[in-house]
């Protein structure tokens, strides 16, 4: 009887179409003007492996609670498409090897401040971004090497008196 009811509800889904909501094999690649998929015509999300994965970034005595973008596709999504981000909060993306990464601002709404920081744990470099709707959108860093970048609320780090060379903790 058990069997019965199984193989009725299988075959009923499968006449159903039941699909999944989202094409896995469809590309990153959206529409800009209203973020949606052109494949499958459904809100893009972001391709996160760990959503839950959090941190913690203190610099000086102020410590920010981050999101961690560890994977190709979690760094290359980043915040685009967030309209507001806590005060002491951010994104840490995580790098592999210590190199020289470049970010821009293409899709991401809210102004940021993108602080760069060594295998040594020390910022080497900060920028102040705006939004960026324009194609292409400017470059930032082109030259300093790091392990990490910290993205919090443009002005924090004049406001708090970050500067290069200072002590980060981290913590994943």
């Amino acid at each position: 009887m058990k069997k019965l009811l199984w193989t009725s509800i299988v075959v009923f889904l499968a006449g159903c179409g039941l699909q999944s909501p989202i094409n896995n094999s469809a590309p990153i690649s959206t529409n800009q003007e209203n973020n949606i998929s052109q494949e499958n015509n459904i809100p893009n999300e972001p391709i996160i492996t760990n959503p839950q994965k959090k941190g913690k970034v203190c610099i000086k005595n102020y410590c920010f609670d981050v999101d961690i973008a560890q994977t190709p596709q979690e760094r290359e999504y980043g915040l685009m498409n967030r309209t507001s981000l806590p005060q002491l909060s951010g994104m840490l993306f995580t790098f592999e090897q210590e190199g020289i990464y470049t970010f821009w601002m293409k899709d991401t709404l809210i102004p940021l401040d993108m602080i760069w920081i060594n295998s040594g744990l020390e910022i080497t470099y900060i920028a102040e971004a705006d939004p960026c709707t324009d194609d292409p959108c400017p470059v930032f860093n082109k030259e300093k090497t790091a392990s990490y970048v910290l993205e919090i609320n443009k002005w924090l780090s004049k406001k708090l008196w970050f500067r290069e060379w200072y002590k980060v903790e981290i913590q994943q």
